[in-house]
């Protein structure tokens, strides 16, 4: 794991600002107050291990955000991370700019946080996230 430029961080910050300012959603304006955020340039081989990477040590898969946490764990424990490489690939291969990549990718971790369920709805009950876990390859999703 390497630590993410200074110009990634900064872009993050005018993202996560005005996500923390405008997003309709009350649960991702305090999701952004309270969760852990990591930001780092590239992902190192526990990063895709979690990811639920094969274990062939071939990392061919571009990793660009990963929350660590499970529905049993409090969300203090929950973290994110956002990796620089993976994000900048993503955003030139989808022709997209880097802050709507970064949007992007840190709306779908913090769709994780919050139990998002494979139907689409926030509200999941436990059954369905833990069944969600539990149909993923050991943390895939988590």
């Amino acid at each position: 794991m390497t630590r993410a430029s200074p110009a990634f961080v900064q872009t993050f910050g005018v993202v996560a600002n005005e996500l923390r300012a405008g997003h309709p959603d009350a649960r991702v304006r305090s999701g952004l107050a309270r969760e852990r955020l990591q930001l780092l340039g590239t992902p190192g081989p526990w990063d895709f291990a979690l990811a639920g990477a094969p274990p062939s040590g071939r990392h061919s898969d571009v990793l660009l955000g990963l929350h660590i946490g499970t529905p049993a764990m409090p969300p203090v424990q929950h973290e994110i991370r956002l990796y620089e490489s993976g994000i900048v690939q993503a955003a030139n291969w989808r022709h997209r700019t880097i802050p709507d990549q970064i949007e992007e990718t840190l709306l779908h971790e913090l769709e994780h946080h919050f139990g998002f369920c494979p139907d689409g709805h926030y509200d999941c009950t436990p059954e369905e996230i833990h069944a969600t876990v539990a149909a993923a390859s050991w943390g895939s999703a988590w």
